[in-house]
């Protein structure tokens, strides 16, 4: 089974060698997990109960003591509700700028108005 760390260095994240890639982006852990755990107000038993990963686990993954597969990130991203690059990055994460809201169209002043007859 492929650990997102050899996943990362595949894509070849970075944009370097793949060979590079791997020592400057090899994830341990998840540092986004305990941030948006907590910002949601969860336990780690909570969030066991949510998406069936061991609370022993998701505490080495906080921890950074162990790294995790891609669909057990994927489960924990969809219980928070948060992008899973949030939890592969955690500080360094930043959310993209949200679309700003479709123009208006602006009213017709009264004087080009058509008149019906």
């Amino acid at each position: 089974m492929l650990r997102f760390s050899h996943v990362w260095a595949t894509l070849g994240a970075t944009g370097g060698d793949v060979g590079e890639t791997v020592s400057q982006r090899d994830v341990v852990g998840l540092p986004g997990l305990r941030p948006a755990r907590k910002a949601r107000g969860l336990t780690q038993e909570e969030l066991t109960r949510r998406t069936r990963v061991d609370r022993s686990t998701i505490s080495l993954l906080e921890n950074g003591v162990r790294d995790a597969h891609f669909g057990t990130i994927r489960r924990l991203a969809a219980a928070l509700d948060v992008p899973v690059a949030q939890l592969l990055l955690g500080d360094d994460y930043s959310a993209p700028a949200p679309k700003p809201p479709p123009a208006q169209p602006e009213p017709t002043p009264a004087s080009k108005r058509r008149r019906r007859s």
